[in-house]
């Protein structure tokens, strides 16, 4: 997998390393946002919460675990749409001649120091982010992030936000939005953490999502 990377920072006897993504598959990368989204939406029901479709036929006598396969087929489905698209810039190149760029990061996480002298262990992706930049208004959109739920808390998720800023990618950018479910308060929390606001849906809406169900964040610098 061909990649760069931005400079390391150090949490919890932990490594952190945030890698651009340019070839090769998301594999590794998709463990850590099915991780992230099992872990936020495992205390609501899929059907009733989140707006999912049922799964189909008769359901078993055991709810945990169909609500588990209903989320799990859902995150599948979004992740493969991002995996598509990356699959489609790695044969295909950026398109729309530079007006929008599509980034691909993950954090790799390794033992610091390691557990033995002169032990070098592998290292492990533990957060995953798709970003959609529009470098001609210092503007990118966060399609998708996700930190595997052991890893929060040590500025995983911030530096997958910021990733494009604090790599020197795209120094000048001065606002990024996300559209995240308003059920996701463990999210929304995060954001508004690290300087989000919640801003009108207004200019955005599209006829396939219900916004009464989403809450659109932005940074500005």
């Amino acid at each position: 997998m061909s990649s760069s990377q931005s400079k390391v920072t150090y949490s919890n006897n932990q490594e952190y390393k945030l890698v651009r993504i340019e070839d090769g598959n998301l594999e590794a990368a998709k463990e850590a946002f099915l991780r992230s989204f099992h872990y936020q939406y495992k205390q609501y029901d899929p059907v009733k919460d989140l707006g999912l479709e049922p799964i189909e036929g008769t359901p078993s006598n055991d709810k945990a675990k169909d609500d588990r396969q209903i989320l799990e087929l859902f995150l599948q489905i979004a992740f493969s749409e991002e995996a598509g698209r990356f699959d489609n810039i790695v044969q295909n190149g950026q398109k729309d001649g530079g007006q929008t760029i599509e980034y691909f990061f993950q954090v790799e996480s390794r033992r610091h120091p390691p557990a033995a002298p002169g032990e070098d262990e592998d290292s492990s992706v533990v957060g995953y982010a798709s970003i959609q930049c529009e470098p001609f208004k210092n503007h990118c959109y966060i399609h998708q992030l996700g930190v595997s739920p052991e890893h929060w808390g040590h500025g995983v998720g911030r530096k997958l936000v910021f990733a494009l800023k604090e790599s020197g990618y795209h120094p000048d950018l001065s606002s990024i939005s996300i559209l995240t479910r308003r059920i996701n308060q463990e999210g929304i929390d995060f954001y508004k953490h690290i300087g989000f606001e919640e801003v009108s849906l207004q200019a955005t809406q599209d006829s396939f999502l219900d916004f009464t169900k989403y809450i659109q964040l932005k940074w500005e610098e």
